[in-house]
Formats: structure tokens, sequence, C-alpha cells
């Protein structure tokens, strides 16, 4: 097909587009690493659809890193230097434009590579995907495609690029260079601002209380259950939450996904209502809607396995969750999650589901649990256990 100068300017913005829309996504993972790495997360990811479709298993998976930056933000950095690199070719600014453009299109092939071999690894590694990765992965094709197609007609025969860095060519290398610059100064900086400075002494120093704390007996059949393998779970995580608390919001996601991602562990999350209506540990009585939700949660897990779904409903909403709108708030719910109203409302009255909660509540009085969220590896407890770092120690000691 014949380049001709319309067709030349649209592969040009086929490029441009596809590389702007994978900094947004990229931006998005990176951000979504640390939070997760932090315990520190807003709720569900966007792109949490199902246990198939999952970011937040990927983002704290094993191979989520390279040389401990995110491969979020090593693709945007990548991105980032292959848009300067365009943009200098595609708008004649730049002194050489043929090197310029000959560089942009080996750029935008390696980064088309390192997504095809990233996507190789989520699925043979992992077996789990992540839709905003996929979405990098096709956006890093179409730049490439449409800096190769732009490109065609442009090149001028190959001559000796590396003389040429080396040489007038320096800011090229500087730009190269600039890659891994970029992404190890991010990485620092969004350490920084999570307080990580600290964090090798914070890991050994939550590793060392674990292993001098005792060992508690949890039930593991009270509370919400998840494990993605078969067989006996070689760890055992236990979260106590209270439904309106924010840091169990922000932390939850980081321990689901970290048992998603790791089939040997086992997740139990039990419910500790900071409400004296339901949970004698606690002096002062509330207006008792702390504990509703409690009810709710297991109501919907024992009439239609939706105890999970409903946590998720329940935490992203939990900012408007209310007493005098309870009544309103539980039929969205009911009608968000497809459970019968009537259903829930007589199994919240019984008294099995009741006995459930408070049954939990001793478990964390029995603890000596002092508030939440409260962690525990296999029965000892965790202290920055909604840490990654933390937890991810943690765990490879219990498995010694």
């Amino acid at each position: 097909m014949k380049n001709t100068t319309s067709n030349t300017k649209a592969w040009s913005w086929v490029a441009v587009l596809s590389t702007l829309i994978a900094l947004g996504l990229h931006a998005y993972l990176t951000v979504e690493f640390y939070q997760l790495k932090f315990g520190v997360s807003s709720g569900k990811s966007l792109c949490n659809v199902s246990a198939t479709f999952n970011c937040e298993v990927v983002a704290i998976s094993p191979y989520a890193s390279f040389l401990s930056v995110p491969m979020a933000l090593w693709g945007l950095m990548t991105n980032l230097i292959f848009l300067v690199l365009f943009v200098g070719a595609w708008s004649g600014m730049a002194s050489s434009t043929s090197l310029w453009t000959r560089l942009s299109l080996w750029l935008s092939g390696a980064i088309a590579l390192a997504s095809v071999v990233m996507g190789a690894i989520s699925a043979t590694k992992l077996g789990t995907y992540c839709l905003f990765c996929i979405g990098t992965y096709i956006a890093s094709l179409g730049t490439f495609v449409g800096t190769w197609m732009w490109s065609r007609g442009r090149l001028e025969p190959t001559h000796n690029d590396m003389a040429t860095l080396m040489g007038p060519g320096k800011l090229l290398l500087l730009l190269f260079v600039a890659i891994p610059g970029l992404a190890f100064f991010g990485n620092k900086v969004m350490l920084d601002s999570y307080g990580a400075g600290r964090l090798g002494i914070v890991v050994q120093e939550s590793l060392n209380d674990w292993v001098s704390a005792k060992t508690n007996d949890f039930d593991p059949t009270k509370g919400l259950v998840y494990q993605a393998g078969k067989g006996d779970a070689k760890v055992t995580l236990v979260e106590f939450v209270d439904l309106l608390c924010p840091h169990c919001k922000a932390a939850t996601p980081t321990l689901h996904a970290f048992a998603e991602s790791r089939p040997d562990t086992k997740l139990v999350l039990k419910i500790f209502p900071l409400d004296g209506t339901c949970n004698q540990v606690i002096q002062r009585k509330g207006d008792g809607i702390r504990c509703q939700w409690s009810y709710a949660l297991f109501c919907a897990e024992k009439l239609a396995q939706k105890g999970w779904p409903a946590l998720d409903w329940i935490f992203a909403h939990q900012a408007e969750l209310n007493f005098p709108q309870y009544d309103t708030q539980l039929q969205e719910m009911a009608t968000a999650l497809q459970l019968k109203l009537e259903e829930m409302k007589a199994c919240m009255g019984q008294s099995d589901i009741q006995d459930l909660v408070t049954a939990m509540a001793n478990e964390g009085q029995k603890a000596e649990l002092q508030g939440t969220p409260a962690i525990y590896l296999n029965g000892r407890k965790v202290d920055r256990g909604q840490a990654l770092p933390v937890l991810d120690g943690i765990y490879k000691k219990a498995k010694e």
C-alpha cells in the first residue's frame, strides 16, 4: 500500500494516541501497585472483574516488579521516553530526523516485545489476567504498528548509530539512559510518599514480633473463607474487621489479592463489630448498624455463597452507610447481588447468624484484639500486616 501523506499522518496519530493510552494505563497500574503494597487501597480495583481477570492478583505477583521497581513504572517511563523520541522525529525538530525515527521504531518494537513476554508470563505462570495490563499490550502493538507504518519511506540507510550516539547524538543516549534513571527515581519518590524509608527495619521488627507472639487457635470455619488452591493450606491468614472501619476497607484488598496469588494460602475474614450491641467486648453500645451489616454479610454467604461480593459492596458504599437509610441500602445491596430481600431479612433474624457473629467477636476477645483490622498468620498476630513486604516476609518465614 502506498504511504500517502494522509496515510502517514493517520499512522502517526495511531502511534501517539496508543502511547497516550499506554501512559494512562501504566500510571493507574503504578498507583495500584503501591496502594496494594502498603495496604492503603481505596477499594476494589476498577479492573477486577472475576477470579480470572483480576488486576490486584497480577499486581502483587512475583512477576510484577523488576529490580524492585514495578513493571508498570518501567512501562510508564519507557513509553514517556518513546513519546519524546517520536514527537521529536514527527515534528521535524530533531537535528537528525532519520536517526530519531529509527530509534523510535526500535524502542516501540522493544516495548511491544516486552508486552508479548509479560502476556506469556501472565498466561503460563499466573493463570490470572489483568484487563488494564492487556490494554497496555494492545496499546504497545498499536504504537509499534503506527510507528512502523509512519516511518516507511522516511528511514535512510542504517548508519553506525552507536558511534552517532557516543558522538553528536549524546542527547539521544541520555534519553535512553533516562529510562532506568526515571524508573528508579520514580520508585524512590513513591516509596518515600508512603513512608517506606524504614521499610527494611519495619519488616524485621514485624517478623521478630510475629515469631515471639502467642499462637491463637481460630476456628477456620467461622468467617468468610477463600483459598485459590486445593488441599490443606500451609499458611492461614485471619483478618478481623469492622465493616465500617476505613482501615479495614484499605487492608482487605491486599490480603485477598495475596491469598489469590498464592494457592497454598487460605484467607479467613472474621467480623469484630465495634459495637456493644453484638460484641460484649465493646462496652459502648451503638445504633446496631455494624451488627446488622455483619448479619447481612453472612446471610449473603449462607443463602447464595455471595459473602465476598457482599463485602465488596459494603466496603464500596462504606462512607454512605447509616442507620436512617439502612432499609433502603439493604434493598440496594440485595438488588445488586440478586438476593431476595425478604429472605435476607428472615435470615438476619435467625439465631445461628447472630451467634456466628458473636462467636467471631469472642474469638477476637480471646486473642486480646484491641482494634481493627487485626491480622494473624498461622495464629500469630502480624503487626503492620496490611503492608505487603511485611506479609510476604512472614509468609516466607512460616514456610521454612
